[in-house]
């Protein structure tokens, strides 16, 4: 039997589009290491996997993902882009009493970090300086993890003629056998 995980799963669109799907996670371990990004792994089926560490039975995670259209960005950008979001997030927990989590400050989390992670990666310096012609569309879903998910994401990139579909699952099992 293992802990907590987080599993994020879907199966890529097959129109000419570069997605990168993020994990990202607040919990126990992150909040001591400053890493809440969790790469995601690449190819026709999108996977984000990352064990969790609740606070007093809860956590925050989610997913974000980004899409270009063409080939994408290269290494460089990527980590540039997951490093502003480690410190987005980092500022948003910095704000919250983790210390003693109630359901207002870590669903005042969740809401702080979803929009200060897609006003980064769209409006502020990353999209402004590192994104790129080719970037369509950067969406997230970020949640309160306080018992068992099973959330569908639809996730649709709309822009000019661009128009992909991602559909996806977002799974958080409290214990797996």
């Amino acid at each position: 039997m293992t802990g907590p995980r987080l599993t994020i799963e879907g199966t890529a669109p097959t129109t000419p589009v570069h997605l990168w799907v993020l994990g990202v996670v607040v919990d126990a371990a992150t909040t001591v290491s400053g890493r809440y990004v969790v790469p995601g792994r690449p190819g026709p089926v999108v996977a984000v996997e990352a064990p969790v560490a609740p606070i007093a039975g809860c956590a925050v995670a989610g997913a974000l993902v980004v899409a270009w259209d063409g080939p994408g960005p290269g290494a460089a950008v990527r980590h540039a882009a997951a490093v502003a979001v480690d410190e987005v997030v980092q500022e948003r927990v910095w704000l919250a009493d983790l210390a003693r989590p109630t359901p207002g400050n870590l669903r005042d989390l969740c809401l702080g970090i979803d929009q200060d992670v897609h006003d980064t990666l769209t409006t502020g310096w990353f999209a402004a300086r590192r994104a790129g012609d080719g970037h369509v569309a950067t969406v997230s879903c970020v949640l309160t993890l306080d018992g068992p998910v099973d959330q569908p994401l639809d996730l649709r990139f709309r822009r000019r003629s661009v128009d992909h579909d991602l559909r996806a699952m977002l799974r958080y099992s409290v214990a797996v056998r």
